[in-house]
């Protein structure tokens, strides 16, 4: 293992020996690859990127003697995929205009699986201002029945719908997948044929394989089974958006931000109580019935050699073998405890308290995500919660709750013995929340494959720990300050702010910091407890618990020329003697001293005189170029207009590098 680390070491500063010698404009290591700009590749023409990468191997060969087939890796949506290869035709040329309008993709695709485009064609209306219907809608507007699941492998002979996006637009297609294996497709007027392994694999290899879900379509008059409130919900998805789906980006983030007072109840994360929908409560009492009718069979000859009986319902409770005891005991436990009377906290038919009420649910919602009931969930959860409790607990009580504790490892959420993870060095407290080392290890690696998102941070963890084999997966936290709390402890870990520094100092070498931009928000600062709003009378201000001149109004964020950030702290204001003073007490003298040129939102001259009493070397200040494109775009209502588009245009002309004019010949700069 160290030798091919080695190997794979010294083919990778070759290569990037070799991509330094093309001046490229971005270059980063993903693991066993790495990112180019396409403009440094010609480009990027799919002939260019070949001609290079077999550049790129004759260079890497002559330093190190290997030989490495080097080879374009493509990101691509499921959609971009599916469209990549040839439509066999239209798929039916007599569909009515209506249903091809914008907003209709999901009717559309209804009709084309079940050939009914003239009967709802002639009932079906134009959508509304967002142009997207929900799939709840459309259930009652074609007159069918719609059972959805995430495992989309799990496909089987019938007709589906597949619910995905390509670049903020959700669309929706029909599949038809035959008893002999071929699936039809149906996207809008198209139709592609393919092999449901085919299909398949487009799915796996697909960006958002995990965000993909599906619908079984069937009569509306067709027995069908329930399906539970936590996948109905998706039933109120949209999809249909013909032009560029566009949202607010603070409505984006909102959810990330919140700080959760009304759905969010500031409660350890395995102490919340656990609902039961009516299709769970009847496997529990199924499972119980069951188990009290195998006791009554039960024969003492089996437990001859046994000291003590346990109960097969709970995790760790067990009886004494007696010969005329044995059966009793057990019946008396079952009826006493494993009954429909709720404990608090926890569920029905569960003795053992709120965590193994919510490894049960967890179990559940695993098998409704890939479409089936397999039932038992009293004993399988024993069975999990007797495999990762170490030592066992004792077998003469029932409630375990205070003995066990939610770990989340790199394998996904467990409960463990709390004595045991109490003392452990490998396993560390972030408020009511433990997590090993492994774990945190691997949220440091998603939280900057997805750029610090909670939301799909939460989701990829999710979709790896199931391939993996865990069913317990819904167990991981839902709360965003859990998540927020975790990722923090991560990022103010010596590793990580070793890291940083070394960072820090590259960029320094590199001169990063020659040009800088700076912005502040004022939307993340107002969720600051104790503080009142900005807007608030003065008089409210000044009473509050952290006064108006202590309280800081902006999150203020630097970046370098390459977009790599300096800062993102907390300051009181934009003013210019602020910024002054935090860059003066917060920024190294060999950053400050590096700095020639600045951009902001609002430059003036008071800013400039400011900045050059700590930069000794600033010569220029400028406004940035994305903010007059900004102001243009909330003048005109958030709508995009061709004037919008124009000054798109101008403005990135000042972003872009010449690799072949030095700073000299564009003259000196304009002053006004």
């Amino acid at each position: 293992m160290l030798n091919t680390l080695l190997i794979q070491d010294h083919v990778l500063e070759a290569w990037i020996s070799a991509i330094r010698t093309r001046r490229i404009q971005h270059c980063s290591l993903h693991y066993a690859g790495v990112r180019l700009d396409a403009a440094r590749l010609g480009g990027g023409s799919s002939e260019s990127v070949k001609a290079c990468c077999d550049e790129f191997q004759d260079s890497i060969y002559a330093v190190t003697g290997y030989e490495v087939k080097i080879v374009e890796k493509k990101h691509e949506y499921f959609l971009e995929q599916l469209r990549g290869g040839t439509a066999t035709g239209d798929a039916d040329t007599s569909v009515p205009a209506k249903l091809r309008t914008d907003g209709n993709c999901i009717p559309l695709a209804i009709c084309m699986l079940q050939k009914t485009a003239d009967v709802i064609g002639n009932r079906i209306d134009i959508p509304d201002a967002a142009k997207a219907r929900s799939y709840r809608e459309c259930q009652s507007l074609c007159s069918v029945m719609l059972s959805p699941i995430f495992c989309v492998s799990s496909l089987s002979p019938g007709q589906w719908l597949l619910h995905s996006e390509l670049l903020g637009r959700p669309h929706c297609i029909g599949v038809r997948v035959g008893v002999d294996g071929n699936c039809m497709l149906y996207d809008s007027c198209f139709t592609y044929s393919m092999s449901l392994q085919a299909l398949h694999e487009i799915v796996q290899s697909s960006i958002d394989a995990q965000l993909i879900v599906a619908f079984r379509v069937e009569q509306a008059e067709a027995p069908l089974s329930q399906t539970d409130g936590s996948a109905s919900t998706l039933l109120d998805l949209r999809a249909g958006s013909g032009g560029i789906f566009e949202c607010d980006i603070c409505d984006l983030i909102e959810d990330d931000l919140s700080d959760g007072t009304a759905s969010e109840p500031d409660t350890p994360e395995d102490e919340a109580a656990v609902f039961v929908d009516a299709r769970l409560h009847e496997c529990l009492a199924k499972e119980v019935r069951a188990a009290v009718t195998a006791v009554s069979q039960l024969k003492y000859s089996k437990l001859q050699h046994c000291d003590r009986i346990r109960c097969m319902l709970c995790p760790f409770r067990a009886f004494v073998a007696s010969k005329t005891h044995y059966k009793q005991r057990l019946l008396d436990h079952t009826s006493s405890y494993h009954n429909d009377q709720k404990l608090k906290g926890g569920m029905p038919f569960v003795a053992s308290g709120s965590k193994q009420a919510k490894l049960i649910r967890a179990l559940y919602d695993h098998d409704r995500t890939l479409g089936r009931i397999v039932g038992s969930y009293l004993q399988r959860s024993s069975t999990i919660l007797r495999g990762t409790v170490q030592p066992p607990l004792s077998d003469s009580v029932n409630a375990i709750d205070k003995q066990i504790s939610l770990v989340l490892d790199a394998d996904g959420p467990r409960f463990a013995n709390h004595t045991t993870i109490a003392g452990s060095s490998n396993c560390r407290r972030i408020g009511h929340t433990y997590c090993t080392k492994a774990f945190s290890e691997k949220l440091l690696r998603e939280s900057l494959l997805q750029h610090g998102r909670l939301r799909t941070i939460r989701s990829s963890l999710i979709g790896e720990c199931s391939r993996d084999g865990n069913e317990a997966v819904a167990m991981f936290p839902i709360n965003t300050r859990t998540w927020m709390a975790l990722l923090a402890d991560v990022m103010e870990s010596p590793m990580v702010l070793t890291l940083l520094q070394q960072l820090m100092v590259e960029c320094v070498q590199h001169e990063e910091f020659k040009h800088i931009s700076m912005d502040a928000t004022l939307r993340c600062a107002m969720r600051i407890r104790g503080q009142a709003s900005y807007r608030a009378a003065a008089r409210v201000r000044a009473d509050a618990p952290i006064t108006d001149e202590d309280a800081m109004r902006r999150v203020l964020t630097m970046r370098g020329r390459t977009g790599a950030p300096m800062c993102m702290t907390l300051v009181k204001s934009e003013a210019a003697s602020e910024i002054r003073m935090w860059m003066k007490t917060s920024l190294e003298a060999d950053v400050l001293n590096q700095i020639e040129t600045v951009a902001s939102d609002a430059p003036s001259g008071i800013m400039f005189e400011e900045l050059k009493n700590v930069c000794k070397n600033l010569y220029a200040l400028s406004l940035d170029p994305v903010h007059l494109v900004i102001v243009y775009h909330q003048a005109f209502w958030r709508k995009r207009t061709p004037g919008q588009t124009l000054l798109r245009r101008l403005q990135a002309k000042f972003n872009k590098v010449s690799y072949d004019r030095d700073v000299c010949h564009w003259g000196s700069i304009y002053t006004g």
